[in-house]
């Protein structure tokens, strides 16, 4: 059989985990960033064993709560806000060049989702603490690659590790979560 030597778009999927750098924050927001994962991990760990939770929950559970102070939280949604917009920016003006298309899916900062931390673990305030600090969000991307020819076993993989590579001057960590080949429907 012939191989395939038809021009395509391939589409790739990828979730990002983007962590913003503290001179990025700094500059956006200035001090309101600094110590922020350390002050809400210490009053949402208050809050959990004042109220006999059995785990962490994500911060939007702690608005209106009393062991949580508002501006608190007000401050975690200012950061988050900046990091997300920062990465909204940054992505698509360092991926555009590379490929024919970028589309944005789905953005989401992860000091906002459901930490992975349990309160009986030895380490659970540092952990707790890296996942509120609000300068991590996820990003769910589309990335459009013109080609000839059906894409080849670790497509997404190859696709990914240029992403990472394109990425990792403007972000203090990079990861790809995800990545895999979609169809035209599937997006």
């Amino acid at each position: 059989m012939a191989e395939d030597r038809s021009v395509r778009v391939v589409h790739v999927a990828l979730s990002l985990r983007l962590t913003v750098g503290a001179d990025v924050l700094r500059r956006r927001v200035g001090e309101l960033a600094e110590r922020l994962g350390d002050r809400l991990a210490e009053r949402v760990q208050a809050a959990v064993v004042h109220d006999r939770i059995g785990y962490f929950p994500a911060l939007d559970y702690f608005a209106g709560h009393d062991g949580v102070e508002t501006p608190l939280l007000d401050a975690a949604r200012r950061v988050a806000s900046v990091a997300c917009d920062y990465a909204l920016d940054t992505v698509p003006s360092r991926l555009w060049g590379i490929f024919s298309s970028v589309k944005l899916e789905h953005v989401q900062a992860m000091a906002f989702t459901l930490p992975r931390v349990t309160p009986h673990q030895p380490d659970a305030r540092t952990a707790l603490a890296a996942h509120y600090s609000s300068d991590t969000v996820r990003l769910d991307i589309v990335l459009g690659i013109v080609q000839k020819g059906a894409p080849k076993e670790g497509y997404a993989r190859a696709v990914a590790s240029r992403v990472i590579w394109n990425l990792r001057e403007r972000f203090e960590g990079v990861a790809v979560t995800d990545a895999r080949v979609v169809d035209g429907q599937d997006f």
